[in-house]
């Protein structure tokens, strides 16, 4: 479990695909004064509530590894300007105008990285937007681990009449079933060929109407279900999303003691 003290320690960095649900993808690093030096591992974090959250373990990634890196040293880099300017103002001997020049380029650079960081997230972002309640926790199932996977795959034949999840996707996307079509794009990607599987996702954002619909479930999270889910199924979108009780890889942070179910009532 990440742990720090007085900014040494452990800490989860965010954030990848972060949509403002309470989830997004993060890595666990080694900190010093909070800042990210050696990564741990790959989470995917949700149901936040202040400082307590769960996660599931994803695949661990590059991309992933930078992003969360670099999210949070352009906080640092902002920090770091921030005292400049005012050890600038109190400068009464020196030359302010270097504290000021320093703390501005530090600024810009943080600038820089947080557009850099926001351009490159909106696909991850946009698959969320459509996937929403059909997975776990908001989770991209091409993160996965492959603990995961296994107990996530379904026979496609009986779950979409298809012999494959590419072509569930394609039948799902024709039907204007979205979240559903985007789960098995994602699915495809992992255990069918990413290349397929990212042009079928891609093929789904490029979608006009799905493009249409994006915009309208980022500026209103509660039109989901009647968006994304076939109509019959938008009064009841939850039953999409798996147990993630019944899933030993969770885990609560901090740690809670585990209930039977009975106890509830």
């Amino acid at each position: 479990m990440p742990m720090t003290v007085n900014g040494f320690g452990t800490s989860v960095c965010g954030a990848r695909g972060n949509v403002g649900w309470g989830s997004f993808d993060a890595m666990e690093w080694l900190v010093a004064a909070y800042l990210p030096l050696i990564p741990v591992k790959a989470v995917h974090t949700f149901d936040w509530e202040g400082e307590q959250y769960r996660m599931i373990p994803i695949r661990w990634s590059f991309d992933l590894m930078l992003r969360t890196f670099f999210h949070r040293w352009a906080w640092g880099i902002g920090i770091i300007a921030v005292i400049l300017v005012i050890v600038g103002f109190a400068e009464r001997q020196g030359n302010p105008i270097l504290f000021f020049g320093i703390a501005g380029a530090l600024v810009a650079l943080a600038g820089l990285v947080g557009v850099l960081l926001k351009v490159t997230d909106k696909r991850n972002k946009d698959i969320r937007y459509v996937l929403g309640a059909a997975t776990i926790g908001n989770c991209d199932p091409a993160n996965f681990q492959s603990g995961l996977l296994g107990e996530m795959t379904a026979d496609t034949q009986v779950a979409y009449g298809t012999h494959s999840y590419a072509d569930a996707a394609e039948k799902y996307l024709h039907e204007r079933y979205y979240a559903r079509a985007m789960w098995c794009a994602r699915m495809a990607t992992a255990l069918e060929g990413a290349h397929e599987g990212n042009r079928l996702t891609d093929e789904i954002l490029a979608d006009p109407d799905v493009k249409d619909a994006i915009e309208q479930v980022r500026r209103d999270s509660g039109q989901w279900a009647e968006l994304m889910c076939l109509q019959e199924d938008s009064d009841s979108a939850e039953q999409h999303e798996p147990e993630v009780e019944d899933l030993p890889i969770v885990e609560d942070v901090p740690r809670k003691p585990r209930r039977d179910r009975d106890e509830d009532y």
